[in-house]
């Protein structure tokens, strides 16, 4: 009885869908075509088998759509997504420091420009952009690996050393260098370390340049929150 009613579900649906020429059938859908002449009779006698086989096209469409495979492409990627990242107490550390921050001018008067901070990628990676719109414009991107976090400084000399969340206690993190893109080894001249000390509305971060197997110079500056 069901493979007559499948049966009837693939004639039917070749004929409604603008199909003239079906094949001859001589079972129960034979109201629907003649045996030998391709030309449109009277429906269907036997109205109980016809509520049979819409109650198989029912049931069949309902089951495709609770298995996923009658839902649109974009849906299916959707349920494909990853789930949400775990809890990251110092990416939220980090997410804290979005929005702008003003330089403050060193002892020796030393300024050095804006830095932004900015939430991306479904909340999942934070974007700082160091002095948005000068020629020396640079980012860095902050993004969760398991319970630790990686930072990826765009260099402006063309390198990107990528760091990894060494230690993190009251208020201070600190990355160091892990591996970098466009660099040879880690002799080759590049940012090999940042910490972030954070306490309010003030920020420091002190950065370590790195060349020929030792760290060559260390520049530290300040910033605070743009009211």
């Amino acid at each position: 009885m069901c493979a007559a009613i499948l049966d009837d579900l693939a004639f039917l649906a070749a004929y409604y869908l603008g199909t003239r020429v079906a094949p001859s059938r001589a079972g129960s859908c034979a109201g629907w075509m003649t045996d030998n002449q391709n030309e449109r009779r009277s429906p269907v006698t036997n109205s109980a088998h016809l509520k049979c086989v819409l109650a198989a096209a029912l049931a069949i469409t309902g089951a495709g759509l609770l298995s996923g495979e009658m839902l649109p492409r974009s849906a299916k990627a959707a349920d494909a997504m990853p789930a949400a990242t775990a809890k990251n107490a110092n990416m939220d550390t980090i997410r804290g420091l979005v929005g702008t921050w003003e330089p403050v001018a060193s002892a020796d008067g030393k300024k050095m420009g804006t830095l932004v901070f900015k939430s991306t990628s479904a909340n999942s990676v934070v974007m700082e952009t160091m002095f948005p719109g000068s020629e020396h414009e640079m980012f860095n991107m902050y993004s969760a690996d398991g319970d630790s976090v990686l930072f990826t400084h765009y260099c402006a000399m063309g390198n990107q050393p990528r760091m990894r969340l060494k230690s993190a206690a009251d208020g201070v993190l600190k990355f160091e260098y892990v591996d970098g893109a466009n660099l040879k080894s880690r002799d080759d001249p590049h940012m090999d370390s940042v910490e972030l000390m954070i306490k309010g509305d003030r920020l420091t971060e002190k950065w370590s340049f790195y060349a020929g197997g030792k760290v060559t110079n260390v520049e530290t500056f300040e910033f605070t929150r743009q009211k």
